[in-house]
């Protein structure tokens, strides 16, 4: 089960806009050979993402292949071994111009196991980049993509592995996350970024209002509240330090 946010104003979250289930209905003999294991969920409603309908693992190198139906053919999607700081053309998220970059391997407790996790930065068709992350032992946990202040985010809320619950897999009603108004509140790109080990995060009200400051994990876990009181008008910064997370991406709210 993921959770789908909208990004707005420098890329940070902004409103829940729905629940998305992704399911393994089949095991399937290709053509070539080949079985794979059968995927329905969100990312096939695109047509660019079609070709992901048939997925496998290779057992020898640990890259997660795709098959096009339309060739009798398969495609790169990930490399599960690949090195920090190395790249591989893999068909992730486009495939016209193929390519993604393993960015950062870091630990990070996923429904209480610490599991490790590898994020990716994969070009996205029309130029943006895609950044995805992949946990040992679950696979696709968190992906967002942002381009002129604007974007998404999925992240992982629960699953299903081998019959065992790992948190939330029920589908709920959309909720709002934000209900300011934009012309009310401003929120500065934090700095430094990246960072080690803390940050300095700017807002700005124009009237007194209520303000709730979190920051998430790339699977949309809350990992710290830095502010949860009425602020009054003007313009305000926090400091978020880091010091006892792992390496990763966080995004605030």
């Amino acid at each position: 089960m993921y959770h789908q946010i909208s990004l707005w104003i420098q890329c940070n979250p902004f409103e829940l806009r729905a629940k998305k289930r992704v399911t393994i209905t089949d095991y399937v003999l290709k053509p070539n050979g080949k079985y794979y294991y059968k995927f329905t969920g969100w990312w096939l409603t695109g047509g660019q993402a079609k070709p992901w309908t048939y997925q496998r693992v290779d057992s020898n190198s640990m890259n997660v292949y795709a098959f096009d139906s339309l060739t009798n053919s398969e495609f790169l999607l990930d490399s599960l071994l690949i090195a920090q700081n190395n790249s591989f053309a893999c068909k992730r998220f486009n495939v016209v111009t193929p390519h993604a970059t393993c960015g950062s391997i870091y630990t990070q407790n996923i429904f209480g196991q610490n599991r490790t996790v590898k994020g990716f930065a994969a070009s996205y068709f029309g130029g943006i980049t895609a950044y995805y992350a992949i946990a040992d032992g679950i696979g696709f946990v968190g992906y967002h993509s942002c381009e002129l202040e604007s974007g998404e985010l999925f992240g992982l809320e629960g699953c299903i592995l081998d019959g065992e619950v790992y948190g939330d897999t029920t589908l709920t009603d959309i909720q709002q996350l934000n209900n300011l108004q934009p012309n009310e509140i401003f929120l500065s790109q934090n700095y430094p970024n990246p960072f080690n080990p803390s940050t300095i995060i700017n807002y700005e009200l124009r009237i007194r209002n209520f303000v709730m400051l979190k920051v998430y994990d790339i699977a949309g876990r809350e990992v710290a509240s830095l502010v949860n009181e009425i602020m009054p008008a003007g313009k305000h910064a926090v400091e978020f330090n880091a010091a006892d997370l792992p390496s990763g991406v966080y995004f605030t709210h």
